[in-house]
């Protein structure tokens, strides 16, 4: 690297115009800063990586990696192992995201070069799918921070990244943590393992319920409860509540009907028919031992199964 380009790059990287700044800042809006999506600090050499270009000058571009929120830069001659035909600020527009490899890095200084002449389109694929995958993940983060924080409430994103999205990294249970949020919908169990408070636990699978637009299937069943000790209804009614508890503690709602006098309507929605049996299984189990304890009876009379549109 020349003299001059080494200049620019530390003139750059002191500057406050690499700082990614969020747009449209008021005192009165939640704030949500960058953070890196992975556990390591810097990238490793030959990874493939997602940039959005921040700042051109004669020699190279300056680009922010945005899975690591770190600043990096790109050589004009690292661009394409043809000769350009056009002027490299054609090809990198600021502002613009791109996908680069990974050329040196050196973590004491905090410098990372890359190249673009030897990726390939299914790098390029591969590197995009992984980078939205990510932002999906750090978005619902995100939003269980500002929701935290309108509850007064407060927790650091890196304590959710530490205590949930890298465990789920190194389980290698799921090849992405956004696969382990599309499971923990269909059993909030998944979760159970990982440090996180209940609140939090909460609103993260309100969030990915309502951010992922899989089809819901619908799960039914029936079941007849009775009790012809003393408490009678009083013995029913918390018997029904401690089935519909179960719904509850795995993320999905079981309703209870009456239909009528001693048969209750049990539904609830999964993301597949086998989750949502699973789950009206369990609430079944609660109402049948409680209702037992009170000397009372739960007999099911049609058995769960994927409701018929």
């Amino acid at each position: 690297m020349s003299e001059s380009d080494e200049d620019t790059r530390v003139r750059f990287e002191e500057s406050n115009s690499f700082a990614v700044q969020p747009e449209n800042d008021t005192s009165d809006e939640t704030v949500i800063q960058p953070f890196r999506f992975y556990e390591n600090e810097f990238p490793e050499v030959n990874e493939i990586v997602m940039v959005k270009i921040q700042e051109l000058n004669d020699f190279c571009a300056f680009v922010h990696l945005l899975e690591y929120n770190r600043p990096a830069s790109i050589q004009f001659t690292e661009i394409s192992n043809r000769r350009l035909r056009s002027t490299p600020s054609s090809l990198l527009k600021i502002g613009k995201q791109d996908v680069m490899q990974v050329l040196r890095v050196d973590e004491e200084k905090g410098y990372i070069d890359l190249t673009k002449k030897n990726v390939d389109a299914k790098e390029i694929a591969e590197c995009t799918r992984k980078y939205n995958k990510s932002k999906s993940v750090h978005s619902t983060l995100s939003n269980v921070i500002m929701n935290l924080q309108k509850q007064e409430k407060t927790i650091e994103i890196e304590d959710l990244y530490s205590n949930l999205i890298w465990p789920i990294y190194r389980s290698e249970k799921y090849e992405h943590p956004l696969e382990a949020f599309d499971a923990a919908l269909s059993d909030a169990s998944v979760l159970d393992e990982f440090e996180i408070e209940d609140e939090v636990k909460k609103l993260l699978l309100k969030d990915i319920s309502h951010h992922f637009n899989r089809k819901q299937v619908k799960v039914q069943a029936t079941v007849e409860v009775t009790c012809f000790a003393y408490d009678g209804i009083d013995a029913i009614i918390p018997s029904l509540l401690a089935g519909r508890k179960v719904g509850e503690e795995k993320g999905s709602e079981v309703k209870i009907t009456l239909i009528s006098t001693p048969q209750y309507s049990l539904t609830t929605t999964a993301r597949d028919a086998g989750a949502g049996i699973a789950i009206l299984h369990a609430s079944i189990q609660a109402i049948t031992e409680e209702i037992t304890k009170r000397k009372g009876n739960c007999k099911v009379a049609v058995e769960p199964s994927e409701a018929k549109v």
